[in-house]
């Protein structure tokens, strides 16, 4: 997999109206969250790239 800086990232997530988007280096404390958020239509990106 190639490097993707952050703000490309966070521009392809708005873009592609994604729900939500964890890192696997966020994954541990963050999928739960994830996954809860988008359960109550809410977004949820990685603080790391927040």
């Amino acid at each position: 997999m190639k490097m993707v800086t952050y703000g490309v990232l966070k521009r392809a997530v708005a873009i592609a109206k994604i729900d939500g988007y964890v890192l696997k280096r966020d994954a541990a404390d963050d999928l739960v969250n994830a996954i809860q958020g988008a359960c109550r239509g809410q977004r949820f990106v990685s603080p790391s790239i927040a």
